[in-house]
């Protein structure tokens, strides 16, 4: 007969250590092994939540860079408009670049910033020149901002 944590116990497998039974050594090992498992489940919870805020922040500037794409297509569209409407007569292509030259610096910053606050800038660059091939007449590049994210299209006429 033994005493394990002020318990009287008589006939069992186990038997604590002399000095265990003296000085109640047991008492709050299963609280121990509780709070480290608890301390390894809250750590592996902080390091999942600090990755899923680190991805927050990447998925919302995606949301960005597709407003920027789009400002970026309206400046494209605005371009081939201003082409189509004003320099269509033209008669060579020199005529025909410098008459869209013309019509993209004629546009204000009305006309260059879209309804959500999105903007774009227009340039253009003749056949040959630059990173327009020599097959083309023009090449347009329209560079769309919005908040921190900026995209970048260009196309050949």
């Amino acid at each position: 007969m033994y005493y394990v944590n002020r318990l009287k116990i008589q006939d069992t497998k186990y038997k604590p250590s002399p000095r265990a039974q003296a000085e109640g050594i047991q008492d709050g090992v299963s609280l121990y092994i509780t709070l480290v498992i608890l301390s390894l489940l809250l750590a592996i919870a902080l390091a999942g939540s600090s990755l899923l805020i680190g991805q927050l922040g990447r998925l919302k500037s995606s949301g960005n860079s597709v407003l920027a794409f789009y400002a970026a297509d309206a400046g494209i569209e605005r371009a081939l408009y201003l082409d189509n409407k004003n320099c269509s007569l033209s008669s060579s292509v020199a005529e025909r670049i410098t008459c869209v030259q013309t019509g993209i610096a004629g546009l204000i910053l009305s006309d260059t910033t879209l309804a959500n606050n999105a903007t774009f800038e227009l340039s253009i660059t003749p056949g040959g020149s630059g990173s327009c091939p020599a097959g083309k007449n023009y090449c347009v590049k329209s560079k769309g901002v919005f908040k921190d994210a900026t995209r970048v299209l260009r196309i050949s006429r």
